[in-house]
């Protein structure tokens, strides 16, 4: 596992909301719940998305999720070169 904090606090905790099992790291417990479901929830949507897209395989949720990730952070990107070039030129924004 690269990451086991990507994987066990975010990985696992949406495979749970999305299929209904999975492991729940005590941060997610309802007993402490130090984290909220919320972020997840809002990743969940692309996985669920990607799921009924492709046919339901866990593999190809995990690539929709990145795909999803992947596609926002370039969109935002873009945006915020256009904005830098409208407010300051396009010398500032190469």
């Amino acid at each position: 596992i690269p990451d086991c904090d990507e994987v066990f606090n975010y990985w696992e905790p949406m495979h749970f909301l999305i299929h209904g099992f999975g492991l729940q790291t005590w941060e997610y417990a309802p007993q402490f719940a130090l984290r909220s479901y919320a972020y997840l929830a809002a990743h969940a949507v692309p996985a669920k998305l990607a799921g009924l897209m492709l046919g339901g395989d866990k593999v190809l949720q995990f690539y929709g999720v990145r795909t999803f990730l992947a596609v926002g952070c370039a969109w935002s990107e873009a945006r915020f070169v256009a904005a830098i070039r409208r407010q300051m030129g396009d010398g500032i924004a190469r």
